[in-house]
């Protein structure tokens, strides 16, 4: 008997030094035990965390399995993790806890600042991916392109380039992108692209090798696309009018002369016969 009693006021010495609040739950969340740094939190558990915290932490606690939480604080902007242990001859969870606020600070921070460049994103005037350079698989991609494609920001992730952009698509351009990882260098080029009613649509494509910080190597191939449709219905348009123009002069009986400053620019033929000039 006095050699377990020495065993349990060991082990009870033992607790107490541990470096870290300890403690064990039951089910219901009740402290059977606990170390004088748990004491020292001053944390009870069913008026100390936020609710759903204190609700994921209860559930937890129902299932006789290991589990890790992150618990928010409910009166301060604190957070603690609960790295828990099933211990079945106790039929209940030996709790270790530790802060975890810094962690949840920065991971805040980095949440903002992907909500800030998905916003931005999502509201240029352009469309972005980013496509892995090993498996060609679509990493990232605004709302623009992910909708181009028949898809959101969410379906497209995971994707390969080739079951974006279709097939036939993939064996113009793969090409390009394999340049673009092979030489480290951003190309450029446009092509047709019709709408999804069928309309006619231009793009042009810019293609930026993503590179490894360390060692240049390519990680990963960006994709920025403009729409640059309402340019090239604009320059048909010139050109035909350009085209109507000079079948209007070919055709007039009468002179027409086109000059600038004084200087002739253009005639048509009925006014070289008048003068006597030919065009050149």
């Amino acid at each position: 008997m006095s050699g377990a009693r020495e065993l349990a006021e060991f082990m009870n010495a033992a607790w107490e030094l541990l470096p870290c609040p300890l403690t064990v739950l039951d089910a219901q969340g009740h402290v059977l035990q606990q170390n004088a740094l748990w004491t020292a939190l001053g944390i009870a558990l069913q008026t100390s965390f936020e609710e759903s915290s204190c609700r994921a932490l209860l559930q937890a606690l129902g299932q006789p399995q290991d589990f890790e939480l992150a618990l928010q604080c409910a009166s301060q902007a604190r957070w603690l993790a609960c790295q828990a242990r099933w211990d079945a001859p106790l039929q209940a969870h030996v709790c270790l806890w530790y802060e975890v606020t810094a962690a949840k600070q920065v991971e805040r921070d980095a949440a903002e600042q992907m909500r800030k460049l998905r916003m931005v994103a999502d509201h240029v005037p352009v469309l972005i991916a980013l496509y892995d350079a090993k498996t060609q698989q679509c990493m990232f991609a605004n709302r623009g392109y992910a909708r181009t494609f028949g898809m959101d920001e969410q379906s497209i992730l995971g994707r390969s380039f080739t079951e974006v952009i279709g097939a036939a698509a993939a064996v113009l351009i793969q090409p390009q992108v394999d340049r673009v990882l092979r030489d480290k260098q951003a190309a450029n080029y446009e092509r047709y692209l019709p709408g999804a009613d069928g309309s006619p649509r231009w793009i042009e494509v810019n293609l930026i090798p993503y590179l490894d910080a360390d060692d240049g190597s390519s990680l990963a191939s960006v994709v920025l696309i403009s729409d640059i449709t309402k340019h090239r219905l604009a320059e048909g348009a010139v050109r035909e009018s350009e085209a109507r123009l000079a079948t209007f002069m070919q055709a007039s009986v009468e002179g027409i002369l086109f000059h600038r400053d004084g200087i002739v620019t253009d005639v048509n033929p009925s006014l070289s016969a008048l003068v006597g000039y030919s065009l050149e």
